[in-house]
């Protein structure tokens, strides 16, 4: 299973470019929830007893920048095996890691 938290209002925005901090307390509360709403869709993937492997869950609203945890569609790119073999083969190199699966 696998899940994200949407936009979550952290500590991470301080590093916003300056022009974007002066208009963030204006567009922040449309676009972002708070950080335990952010943990709920990790909490559901982790708890629900309905949940199997492969299953993905995030924010319900457009876009899934907040909301409820809901099963979400993983993006097209998620689901690329070449990517994801791309993606594994880069950190077993920056890991020097190694996985017999």
């Amino acid at each position: 299973m696998a899940a994200h938290p949407g936009n979550s209002d952290t500590e991470l925005s301080r590093y916003l470019p300056k022009w974007a901090m002066l208009i963030s307390p204006i567009i922040i509360p449309f676009f972002t929830h708070k950080p335990a709403k952010g943990a709920l869709p990790m909490l559901r993937a982790a708890l629900d007893t309905f949940a199997v492997g492969g299953d993905y869950y995030g924010p319900n609203h457009p876009r899934e920048y907040k909301g409820p945890p809901v099963k979400v569609k993983p993006r097209r790119k998620a689901m690329d095996k070449a990517l994801a073999q791309q993606l594994w083969s880069v950190s077993e190199a920056l890991t020097n890691c190694k996985y017999n699966l």
